[in-house]
């Protein structure tokens, strides 16, 4: 979900934000994992201009609102994906990540699972899941604005 949204220059927010309406420098999804909770941000380089602000926030919503309706497609996961696996199997060639990543996953998550194994994760997530995900975290109610 995560990289669908805003996961680099094919993620939606870099396209719709940056790409089409010009409304920032960058702009990033990323996720903070700790031990009994995590946070997902959204960040971005706007001018200071409050209009563009404005326009910017709006229309990141909206592209929070659309994962909540499904509204990305087949070509979009398969992306997201093949990015996330690539970027996964490319860390696993520096020794500080490969202990990093294995040590994260004693602490966080009280197992370990191999690159592989998490591979074969990514690749069986469908569509309903990343909908039923945004659903539970793209609440209006609780976003945090900063």
């Amino acid at each position: 979900m995560i990289t669908i949204l805003g996961g680099g220059a094919s993620s939606k927010l870099f396209q719709e934000v940056r790409e089409k309406k010009g409304l920032c420098y960058y702009i990033s999804t990323g996720a903070e994992q700790y031990l009994e909770t995590g946070s997902i941000v959204t960040q971005a380089g706007i001018a200071k201009d409050v209009e563009k602000v404005k326009i910017a926030v709006k229309a990141t919503l909206v592209e929070h609102d659309n994962m909540t309706k499904g509204l990305f497609s087949n070509e979009d996961i398969i992306r997201a994906k093949e990015m996330l696996k690539g970027r996964l199997l490319l860390s696993m060639e520096d020794s500080f990540n490969i202990a990093h990543f294995f040590g994260n996953k004693k602490l966080l998550e009280q197992k370990i699972e191999t690159p592989e194994e998490i591979i074969k994760k990514i690749l069986s997530v469908t569509k309903e899941e990343i909908v039923e995900l945004a659903r539970e975290i793209f609440v209006k109610d609780k976003l945090n604005f900063a």
